[in-house]
């Protein structure tokens, strides 16, 4: 396969198709999915990774890990400014030398700077959490500083603003190395800790994210098998410490996602991210549920059939994927037999993005092909649906917006304006590396 600047010769799979139903009253309309462009030319190994933060109408500034990170690899944080879907030229954002990965982003308007998070290998034995200010214009501003730098491993980190300020979250291995804990730290506008230590969200946790609802901050994360919430403040008060933090509903169990509208910040996630011979786990879902400004869960209390033959009979409304058992109704987990696959033959997993469009929510998530049973194949398309903030339901059926012979998996999402949005994602090449593809994303209002 071959790659020009701004373009990716995919054929057929890659033109312009418009996905949903027709618009209804009240609703957000159709989306029109633009071609795949790729963000830049590879220089060295893969493009993996990739985050998106809106700077204005029209513009983005895409970051993504690009070299290789395993054994005596060496791997740095790039970037590209994004206008009206065309990449400008891709610039470093980190030195060239040691392992840096999977990078975060969000910009603050008032004072025009991204700050770019990521996880940087010290020593050959631990990550440490490191940031830095990046111009609107694509220029770090500044040199790169620690966020999270203990003799612990911190990593995994996610970005937030308010506007004005940040706050970065991570996981981090605690003192007594028995589990890992999410904690925050703001950082102001001109790249300074604000606190004087990090702040410890919960006593367990893991894959923090983070977004601004207007008021607080909200952080989503994992912990144990389920997820939990808690708003941080502006100046770093924590709320909704009870059983730390704030239960999201149980059929969400991997990998939040979240975004906000301005008031409430919803929360997508995976249910079960793959399958088992005999479907013990449950069926493959994405879940979506919000966090309201009194940091309480509506979804959480409604009055839904609980149970996994609901969540594979789509009965729940705030289930906006599931997988059907093939030949089934409902999900008979343990059936003489076993689990021999789904009705389309794919299963909705991890990771997820989701972005705000002005009227509706935008949740994309890739479906991976299963190969036979419960075996899962390498490839993966990705697939999305818009999604009401109230009550929160899919607003017509999931549809693909990249299903290329290659795979496409990671996705990222950003919105600048209504009904306007950008995604990223990796590209899988036929040798096994990855590249990042951009498209554009309409939604009629």
């Amino acid at each position: 396969m071959s790659f020009r600047r701004g373009s990716l010769c995919l054929a057929a799979a890659l033109l312009v198709s418009t996905i949903g139903g027709a618009s209804r009253a009240g609703e957000s309309g159709p989306l029109s999915v633009g071609d795949a462009i790729l963000v830049a030319e590879p220089q060295a190994g893969s493009q993996r990774a990739p985050a998106i933060a809106a700077l204005k109408a029209g513009e983005y500034l895409v970051v993504w890990q690009e070299g290789w990170a395993g054994l005596n690899g060496k791997s740095l944080i790039r970037g590209a400014v994004v206008k009206d879907g065309k990449p400008g030229a891709a610039f470093a954002i980190s030195p060239a030398e040691g392992v840096r990965e999977v990078p975060v982003v969000a910009f603050a308007a008032a004072g025009g700077k991204a700050l770019v998070v990521w996880q940087e290998l010290v020593g050959g034995k631990q990550f440490d959490v490191k940031a830095v200010l990046v111009s609107a214009d694509g220029k770090p501003a500044g040199e790169s500083f620690p966020v999270a730098a203990t003799p612990h491993n911190e990593g995994r980190p996610a970005v937030a603003s308010d506007g004005k300020d940040f706050l970065v979250t991570w996981e981090a291995f605690t003192e007594d190395q028995q589990n890992y804990a999410p904690f925050g730290a703001r950082v102001s506008a001109e790249g300074k800790l604000l606190d004087g230590a990090p702040v410890k969200l919960a006593e367990s946790g893991y894959l923090t994210t983070a977004a601004f609802n207007g008021q607080d901050y909200v952080v989503a994360f994992n912990k144990g098998l389920g997820l939990r919430a808690r708003r941080v403040s502006r100046d770093g008060k924590l709320f909704d410490d009870g059983d730390n933090g704030t239960k999201l509903p149980g059929l969400m169990s991997i990998g939040p996602a979240v975004a906000a509208d301005g008031r409430e910040v919803m929360v997508a996630a995976t249910g079960t991210p793959g399958p088992d011979p005999w479907g013990w786990g449950g069926p493959g879902s994405i879940v979506a549920a919000r966090v309201i400004r009194d940091g309480t869960c509506p979804e959480q209390k409604l009055p839904v059939k609980p149970g996994r033959d609901a969540v594979a009979d789509r009965e729940i409304p705030y289930v906006l994927d599931a997988t059907a058992w093939k030949g089934r109704k409902g999900w008979p987990q343990g059936a003489p037999g076993g689990f021999r696959g789904t009705q389309n033959g794919m299963w909705p997993t991890t990771p997820l993005a989701i972005a705000w469009t002005g009227k509706a929510y935008l949740v994309v998530w890739p479906r991976v092909h299963l190969a036979g049973g419960h075996v899962l194949s390498t490839n993966y398309d990705l697939y999305a649906c818009l999604v009401s903030p109230d009550p929160v339901k899919a607003l017509g059926e999931p549809s693909a917006v990249a299903e290329a012979k290659e795979a496409e998996t990671r996705p990222a999402l950003a919105s600048a304006a209504a009904g306007e949005c950008l995604l990223a994602y990796e590209l899988i090449q036929p040798d096994g590396r990855a590249v990042v593809a951009l498209r554009r994303i309409s939604v009629g209002q």
